[in-house]
């Protein structure tokens, strides 16, 4: 397997693609749950208690979505290459050093 360097050219695309998500989306589910929440809050008479709920609901969205987008940008492809774990492993000079030929 070939690994390349980060550069800042593909951390950025990266980070695009994982904040454009999580921006758009996070916004459009903390609208709706805000207003939500905000309508419970009014419906009920508490106008304090509606900016809570709306406030918290909104909050609320914000881990799963970004987790969510996260996962989705670590799955993309990136011209020609992909995000990938790799366990790692200690590595031991002797584990390091290639065998050397000793029958000559």
């Amino acid at each position: 397997m070939e690994t390349i360097e980060l550069s800042w050219g593909r951390a950025s695309r990266i980070w695009w693609a994982f904040f454009w998500r999580a921006t758009l989306i996070g916004a459009v589910l903390g609208l709706i749950l805000g207003f939500a929440g905000g309508v419970i809050g009014m419906i009920i008479g508490q106008v304090e208690l509606a900016i809570q709920l709306a406030t918290i609901a909104s909050y609320l969205v914000a881990v799963p979505v970004s987790l969510l987008c996260l996962r989705e940008a670590l799955q993309l492809k990136y011209k020609g290459y992909r995000i990938c774990l790799v366990k790692h492993e200690e590595v031991t000079e002797t584990a390091a050093l290639p065998e050397q030929d000793t029958a000559s």
